[in-house]
C-alpha cells in the first residue's frame, strides 16, 4: 500500500513538473528602425515589427513589445560600433517570459 501512494504522489508531483518543462518557449523576432547620430551613438530606437521566430508563415505578428524589452535592446545595440550619422534596420529575439534581455540567441537553447 506504501508503495503505490509513494507512486501516485511521485506522479502527481512530477507530472506538473514534466509539462512545464516540456513547454517550448515562444520567440519572437523584433524589428527596431535605428538612428545612429553623428558621434555612432544611438539617437533612436523604434519597434517596426515583431515576428514569430517559428511561425507557419514570415509575416508580421500583433505582439506588444515592453518598454523595460525596448530599453534592454537599446542597450544590447548600444554595444556595437557604428558610423554615423546613419538610420538602418537591425533586430533582435524577444521572449516575453524574459522581458528585460534582449541577448538571446533561441539558435543556443534561449541562453
Amino acid at each position: 500500500m506504501r508503495r503505490i501512494f509513494a507512486i501516485l504522489l511521485t506522479a502527481f508531483l512530477a507530472v506538473p513538473t514534466l509539462t512545464q518543462c516540456a513547454a517550448p518557449t515562444k520567440f519572437y523576432s523584433v524589428f527596431f528602425l535605428v538612428t545612429v547620430d553623428a558621434a555612432g551613438k544611438i539617437s533612436s530606437l523604434k519597434v517596426v515589427q515583431v515576428r514569430d521566430v517559428k511561425g507557419p508563415s514570415s509575416g508580421p505578428v500583433q505582439v506588444t513589445v515592453p518598454a523595460s524589452y525596448v530599453a534592454a535592446a537599446r542597450a544590447f545595440l548600444s554595444k556595437r560600433p557604428y558610423k554615423g550619422p546613419s538610420q538602418f534596420v537591425d533586430y533582435t529575439f524577444y521572449d516575453p517570459s524574459q522581458p528585460s534581455r534582449a541577448d538571446i540567441n533561441p539558435r543556443a537553447g534561449g541562453q
